[in-house]
């Protein structure tokens, strides 16, 4: 996790956001996250201005949402007018307004739970960042409807096949309603329903299986990571002689980027995507 908080911190930083609010996992692995974000943040001249912890197996997140966003302060102002005034006043709640994103150290289950909260409580212009923790590598429209906005980190490779097989899911449903619509109109001219069109890459109008298509080993985002971490481990061999006598040297594999620090660590190129509500983006 710790090149996944020093990635959130750089990200940020470069987007000129240098305030943060900070949502931890009250865990070990949370802490890591955490802690390796605030290091590079702060190293980068950002500052968290303020911090939350949530139990591992909470349901129910309102009162760490509330108190992060100065919420209870808004209500403490309401009650403190009416029994100044000794009347009901109409009121609408505010937010804080002196940070430039949430850092989410969570999962997909966190998130779908934290994300409703944070727009309820008027911070749904608010950019939240998490990892590839909330991203289990499938986008669900149902399920993932509450995520629209995050923004997250993953390896290039899983994320970049994501997108291109959305991309070929909407061709084919755009292929069927034009096929569907030229059919209706041949049967209403008396003619023969026109044959779908196929390709030599693809003779059998078969999509994602056509010859040359390279899909995701597994159906699980958490073994096609190790996946990549395994070949990627296998492809450095070779390359480190050149990665330690070389500070600027960096070499491709299909799945990142590797280059190596100061201190001997391999590092991996990190691409970011965001839910939107059709599907990945990045």
């Amino acid at each position: 996790p710790e090149q996944d908080g020093a990635a959130i911190a750089e990200y940020a930083i470069a987007r000129n956001m240098r305030s943060a609010l900070l949502l931890e996992k009250n865990n070990a692995w949370g802490a890591r996250l955490a802690n390796a974000f605030i290091t590079e943040f702060e190293s980068r001249g950002g500052r968290v201005v303020d911090s939350q912890r949530f139990q591992p197996q909470q349901e129910d997140h309102s009162a760490e949402i509330k108190n992060l966003l100065q919420i209870n302060n808004s209500d403490l102002r309401h009650q403190r007018l009416q029994d100044q005034l000794g009347a009901n006043l109409e009121f609408s709640v505010r937010r804080r307004n002196d940070v430039d994103f949430i850092f989410l150290a969570g999962t997909t289950r966190d998130a779908r739970r934290i994300l409703p909260l944070v727009k309820f409580y008027r911070a749904h212009d608010l950019p939240v960042l998490a990892t590839s923790s909330v991203y289990n590598g499938k986008f669900n429209k149902l399920t993932d409807e509450d995520l629209k906005g995050l923004q997250f980190t993953d390896l290039p490779w899983l994320l970049n096949k994501e997108v291109a097989a959305q991309e070929r899911k909407k061709t084919r449903i755009k292929a069927a309603e034009e096929a569907a619509e030229a059919a209706a109109l041949a049967q209403a001219q008396g003619l023969p329903a026109p044959q779908p069109e196929t390709t030599e890459a693809d003779p059998q109008g078969e999509g994602d299986m056509q010859p040359g298509f390279i899909g995701l080993p597994y159906t699980s985002a958490t073994l096609n990571r190790l996946y990549a971490l395994g070949y990627t481990a296998y492809a450095s061999i070779p390359q480190l002689s050149y990665l330690q006598s070389d500070d600027w040297y960096h070499f491709d594999t299909k799945t990142m980027s590797i280059n190596m620090d100061e201190y001997r660590n391999l590092k991996h190129s990190v691409a970011w995507g965001k839910y939107m509500a059709d599907g990945i983006k990045l």
